[in-house]
């Protein structure tokens, strides 16, 4: 990043636990950068589009920081060269995957009789928390002398709240006497047949692979820019081992490539290489559009990025080299007049900007001349209903909304996306409620609430003008006071400082935000988010 934005002021985060990685990015944030670099993968993590109970910390996190207005340059991985995935197939019902016919064994083939440092993970289509598929994970050998041995990993799908659909091997050092390492698949009596995902992190020629597929989180979020890798000597060819697309929910990534095999102190001459190395020449690229165009927003230079690549491989944006190679060249030809209105902006969400406006953000669509902005004083709109027209140039996928100045306010918003030939439908930004009472200089907050993937972003600030009145917030599911649960306190919090974002997990379709002055207690509002 150094050498592609030498200008650029670089702040160096390490994190090795999901807490640990949510306060690095917390102050991240803090020390307001624009632009954060991710060279890593989360093997274990939850896919994109997997729905269940258990939290993701790190996914939530990668969504914070983007909603806040950061790009996020993430590597796309290197497992096109060290994955399988298929449909559960077993022709001779021994409950073995059949990875070919009447084969239930995936070699490995190491580099020499031992193996060392490897991490084998087995995922799979089902609940992320409450699995009920119950598959296992077996690694087969034989020892130095020739008996066969087993390790594995077979956890419980017993649709529990901690059920998860994996199981992981992780193997720090053993003998064979054959350099070879026999990979199967199990499934217990009563599982139903799944799409499974077989990834091998570390040395060694993986017999089956399917390089498809092979994005792992967070690369695989909307809100990551996943970058993969072609050689800086070659560089019109992907590289054999740059992880692929689909996502699991259907999405072309990566989203762009990048060279890697390159020079550094560390590495040597041309010798690092890898998507690690390919997502910091994204990130160096993003500072220094950054810097030339100081008033972008993340998704204004995640755009900008994607029009000037070089496109490579099929036409258009595909799952090996997304829409293309980096390159921050001329600008090209102009779009050509649109021929349909555009498509809804993507992954709203809004949060607290400060004591009297909510930023409300998206990924802005493509062929966008003006966004249409509306509001409401209920969640059908259909009282109370404004609308206004912004241009595109001044709404880029971000957008400061009115806060309600009146006690128990409540304002729902909506935007369309709009050219010449029409709006496209409207999508949520989300609703902002207000108490102030009795006066302003007493209880005084606002919450804003948006459902964001099935899940609620909930968020309060404190809006009292008076300085050092500090106060406590808490956020709930449901309606506070009236069967409500709270999920989440923040004592103590200064006038012009907030409580959140927090995604919710809740079957209500209200969340609420309260605030309190001990011992006088505390007065709340609800808003609807579904």
């Amino acid at each position: 990043m150094a050498d592609t934005a030498p200008a650029a002021r670089l702040y160096l985060a390490q994190a090795n636990t999901s807490v640990e990685f949510a306060r690095a990015v917390d102050w991240l944030l803090q020390q307001g950068v624009h632009v954060i670099n991710f060279s890593a993968v989360f093997p274990g993590g939850r896919p994109y589009g997997l729905v269940g109970s258990a939290t993701d910390f790190f996914a939530d996190t990668v969504d914070r920081a983007a909603q806040a207005g950061v790009l996020w340059a993430n590597s796309a991985g290197n497992s096109a060269d060290s994955h399988w995935t298929g449909n559960w197939s077993d022709s001779d019902r021994d409950r073995l995957l059949d990875f070919a016919p009447r084969d239930p064994f995936n070699d490995l083939v190491l580099s020499g009789t031992a193996a060392s440092c490897l991490l084998l993970v087995l995922l799979w289509d089902d609940a992320w928390g409450g699995a009920c598929q119950d598959y296992s994970l077996l690694v087969g050998y034989f020892d130095p002398a020739g008996s066969p041995q087993v390790v594995g990993s077979d956890d419980r799908q017993d649709c529990s709240a901690g059920a998860l659909p994996r199981e992981a091997v992780e193997i720090t050092s053993l003998d064979t006497a054959d350099g070879r390492l026999y990979i199967a698949i199990g499934q217990r009596a009563g599982a139903q047949p799944r799409r499974l995902h077989l990834f091998v992190f570390g040395l060694g020629d993986l017999q089956y692979v399917v390089p498809s597929r092979s994005v792992l989180p967070p690369a695989d979020r909307p809100t990551a820019l996943a970058v993969g890798a072609v050689p800086a000597s070659a560089p019109d060819t992907v590289e054999f081992f740059s992880s692929q697309g689909p996502t699991w929910d259907g999405r072309i990534k990566p989203d762009l490539v990048a060279p890697d095999r390159v020079s550094t102190v560390t590495y040597g001459a041309g010798r690092f290489a890898g998507t690690s190395a390919s997502a910091p020449h994204v990130a160096g690229a993003t500072a220094l559009v950054k810097q030339a165009n100081p008033g972008w927003s993340g998704a204004q230079l995640r755009q900008f990025l994607e029009s000037r690549a070089v496109d490579l491989g099929a036409p258009g944006k595909d799952n090996a080299y997304g829409v293309g190679r980096l390159q921050l060249g001329p600008p090209p030809p102009g779009q050509p007049p649109p021929t349909a209105p555009p498509v809804p902006p993507a992954i709203p969400s809004i949060h607290p900007f400060d004591n009297g406006r909510a930023r409300a953000t998206w990924l802005p669509p493509e062929q966008v001349s003006r966004y249409r902005l509306c509001a409401s004083l209920d969640f059908e709109f259909t009282f109370g209903l404004t609308c206004q027209d912004v241009p595109a140039a001044e709404a880029p996928g971000v957008l400061l909304v009115g806060v309600p100045w009146w006690d128990t306010g409540i304002v729902y918003y909506r935007l369309e996306a709009c050219n010449d030939l029409g709006c496209s439908a409207p999508v949520r930004l989300g609703g902002v409620g207000r108490r102030a009472w009795p006066s302003e200089n007493d209880w005084n907050f606002y919450v804003t609430a948006i459902d964001v993937f099935g899940q609620a972003r909930v968020a309060a600030w404190n809006a009292s003008p008076v300085a050092g009145k500090v106060s406590d917030l808490a956020l709930w599911t449901g309606i506070a006071g009236f069967g409500g649960q709270a999920m989440h306190a923040c004592p103590a919090v200064m006038p012009g400082q907030g409580c959140g974002p927090l995604d919710l997990d809740t079957g209500s379709d209200f969340v609420s935000a309260t605030q309190g002055f001990p011992p006088f207690g505390a007065i709340g509002i609800a808003l609807r988010v579904r």
